[in-house]
């Protein structure tokens, strides 16, 4: 019966009329359907409700309405706290939005309600996987695959959480398993692909760097060779530096290491040493601490010490966002010295296209630079600058790093000179 919408005389005429048409008991039982019709809709609308709120809900997530789609989820669990496809809903949009502690309140509620709830632990594992907690995310994972081991996403959240606690051959494994069940799974295969190259150790090459400048003096030039090792705490490498200005030639030997301390705690270390002390610093040495603050950030702050005269210090501190396949960065450099204190900044950008491989721009105000390697670099008063710089792969085995630098620099003897830098490396793996 159509109720709105459509004219019905019968429906015109007064009560006492239409009783006598009906009968007294038709009537009766007209009116006591029409007082239960608010109830019945109620129940049908309660019943189809979370069904529309989460298909609002999705929609406007998707299309990047966000906070409208977390504010119908919070309308809806005021009235239903129990609706856990809605809560379930809201922390997965509160991860999406990088708000881990409100995500993993909401998904933490569910499994206390239902322990054992499937899309929240899908949704909690990888949350926690976002936010560096790989263990937790490991055990999530493994919960899933206990009842739902064939499930390809749980696998490749499995594998994704072994790799970053540095299990690789349990990572390579847990992919083998997964492309059993589907060989067509494109993001296994590649990183499958990724982790037994990572499996390659060594990596040897070497590179050249060249500097010229707008006033015509003598261009500096750089060499280097170099071996790196890969290993179960971290990475070393050693390097040997040649730099060339007129008929002056000095020589730098180098180690530096990345040494982990926990998950999302790494270290810098580097020390060095020249032949001659002309052109490179005596010695060089410095520590820098990085830590994973959460929500994609990342916090450093680092002390290095090279020896030209009676030395200069340098305290550098950083933070960093990844977003996706971007990481933005800014950093500060503090150079106390007889003068004064010289404060540089910088601010950069790469996007990685591939795993390790990524374009990347900077630009710099003050003196200092991103690494001061020889007295040129420190004989600059003032400077802003911009680079840019890739790294990407040929094959299997090859890496190539090539970087572009303007600087507009003010200098104690010429004023100001523009100085122009190229730098290209290659490296095999082994």
């Amino acid at each position: 019966m159509t109720l709105v919408g459509r004219y019905d005389p019968l429906m015109s005429r007064s009560v006492p009329a239409f009783a006598h048409a009906l009968g007294a008991g038709a009537l009766c039982l007209l009116l006591w359907g029409a007082s239960w019709m608010p109830a019945l809709a109620a129940t049908a609308a309660a019943s189809e409700a979370p069904q529309d709120y989460l298909a609002q809900a999705r929609q406007l997530a998707s299309s990047g309405q966000r906070p409208a789609a977390i504010k119908i989820l919070q309308d809806r669990l005021v009235t239903r706290p129990d609706d856990l496809d809605a809560r379930t809903l809201l922390g997965i949009i509160y991860s999406w939005e990088g708000k881990y502690a409100e995500a993993r309140t909401q998904l933490r509620q569910v499994l206390s309600d239902k322990a054992g709830y499937y899309d929240a632990m899908v949704a909690l594992a990888s949350l926690e996987l976002w936010d560096d907690h790989a263990d937790l995310a490991l055990g999530l994972a493994d919960g899933v695959l206990r009842t739902h081991p064939k499930d390809t996403a749980v696998m490749l959240v499995r594998a994704r959480a072994l790799s970053a606690l540095h299990r690789t051959p349990d990572a390579i494994d847990a992919l083998d398993r997964l492309l059993a069940v589907d060989p067509k799974d494109a993001a296994a295969r590649q990183m499958r692909d990724r982790l037994a190259d990572s499996r390659r150790a060594w990596s040897a090459g070497g590179g050249a760097s060249g500097d010229w400048f707008s006033d015509g003096r003598q261009p500096w030039q750089e060499t280097w060779l170099g071996v790196k090792r890969q290993t179960g705490v971290g990475s070393f490498s050693f390097t040997a530096q040649q730099a060339k200005r007129w008929d002056e030639r000095d020589e730098q030997y180098e180690v530096e290491a990345y040494p982990r301390i926990r998950p999302g705690t790494y270290m810098y270390l580097d020390g060095g040493w020249a032949s001659k002390a002309t052109l490179y610093p005596e010695y060089r040495f410095g520590a820098y601490l990085y830590q994973s603050l959460g929500r994609g950030f990342e916090g450093s702050f680092g002390y290095s010490r090279l020896g030209f005269g009676d030395g200069v210090d340098i305290y550098i501190g950083s933070l960093s966002k990844y977003l996706g396949s971007w990481l933005f960065m800014g950093q500060i450099f503090v150079t106390p010295n007889a003068t004064g204190t010289n404060v540089s900044y910088h601010g950069a950008f790469r996007y990685y296209f591939r795993d390790r491989q990524y374009f990347g721009a900077r630009y710099h105000y003050g003196a200092a630079k991103e690494r001061i390697s020889t007295i040129n670099d420190l004989l600059i008063l003032n400077a802003q600058g911009v680079s840019a710089d890739t790294v990407f792969q040929l094959g299997r085995r090859f890496e190539f790093t090539l970087r572009g630098a303007y600087e507009d620099q003010e200098r104690p003897y010429g004023g100001n000179v523009k100085q122009y830098t190229g730098t290209a490396s290659l490296y095999v793996r082994f």
